[in-house]
């Protein structure tokens, strides 16, 4: 990007920033909605579908699926949180979306799906979202957040 008359290196980059954590307050609102249906849901979904099923394994399942809701809902906030700091011009943000980045990536394990991806693609398009797009975002973040940390850390402007 050129220079803009009237402009500082540093509003042109405060602008950019701005744009960037509207994006990832966005990608991480998005993760909202596969919140849903529930897990009481599912599981009444998946007890109706098999009757047979012992009530103690149908519990653990739904303890397992609430666990893993909570952790998203925290998830979901945390990365929220990366981008409300970069909106604000804070220097903590890089650090904060790398924390959430990683805590996603290795909570969610979105690679367990991509076996899957072919055959769920056009039945379940929200799973190439959560599976390969919302990665990919958060590995492209990441690399400029840790570039933006790692150039603040050494004292360098960026």
């Amino acid at each position: 990007m050129g220079m803009v008359p009237g402009r500082s290196t540093w509003s042109l980059d405060r602008m950019n920033t701005r744009h960037l954590a509207l994006a990832i307050i966005l990608a991480w609102i998005t993760q909202a909605y596969f919140l849903f249906p529930l897990p009481s849901d599912v599981v009444a979904k998946m007890a109706a579908g098999s009757p047979e099923m012992p009530a103690s394994v149908v519990a653990s399942y739904e303890q397992n699926l609430w666990l893993g809701w909570f952790t998203r809902v925290a998830l979901i906030l945390f990365g929220v949180v990366a981008g409300i700091l970069a909106l604000r011009g804070s220097n903590k943000w890089p650090i904060v979306f790398l924390a959430s980045a990683a805590a996603y990536l290795l909570a969610a394990q979105p690679w367990q799906w991509l076996p899957s991806l072919g055959s769920w693609a056009l039945q379940k398009p929200g799973l190439l979202y959560t599976s390969v797009v919302f990665p990919l975002f958060l590995i492209i973040v990441g690399a400029y957040a840790l570039v933006k940390f790692s150039r603040r850390r050494n004292g360098h402007a960026v």
